[in-house]
């Protein structure tokens, strides 16, 4: 299965081998960003709207619990890899990113640090690093357990768009 985000305040999930949609409404803004749980059995959507919306799979039904809000535009989404933790991160407008266990729909913790949007979000393979992204130019690595950055990393001469993290706990990629 696929999805797709959409300037049209929804995504679409898409069916291997078919050209089945299914669209996910319920947004009231741009949808930028989406990802699945570890387990594949929810659907995080982020939107400008300032809520991530928690999808049940593979029906796509709203899992019934209340947006998580987030008071400034969603940018990025990412799911802790390790399924005991529960935990979703938020790259958000305000330059924070929030953590949040998605199953109880409580905020765990605020990041603060970025001073720009932080435009993408990625756990490491074990879950025990996060890295960021952000309009500010900056990379950071953080402890997601205590919310401790670990690293900045300026070398960027405009806006970064994009993290991911190799399977090491302390290597990371930015576009």
């Amino acid at each position: 299965t696929s999805t797709s985000t959409s300037t049209n305040n929804c995504c679409s999930r898409w069916k291997a081998n078919s050209v089945t949609e299914v669209v996910l409404h319920g947004h009231t803004d741009e949808v930028p960003c989406v990802a699945f749980s570890p387990d594949s059995c929810t659907l995080a959507s982020g939107s400008w709207d300032t809520t991530v919306r928690l999808w049940a799979l593979p029906g796509g039904e709203p899992t019934g619990s209340s947006p998580l809000e987030n008071n400034h535009r969603v940018f990025s989404v990412s799911f802790s890899p390790t399924p005991k933790s529960n935990m979703l991160a938020v790259g958000i407008q305000g330059g924070f990113i929030n953590l949040w266990d998605y199953k109880a729909g409580a905020l765990l913790r605020q990041l603060p640090g970025h001073h720009g949007t932080v435009s993408s979000v990625a756990f490491s393979a074990d879950g025990a690093r996060l890295v960021s992204g952000s309009f500010d130019t900056t990379v950071r690595l953080w402890n997601p357990a205590n919310g401790t950055c670990l690293l900045t990393l300026s070398g960027h001469t405009d806006q970064v768009t994009g993290v991911t993290s190799t399977p090491s706990t302390t290597s990371s990629n930015s576009s």
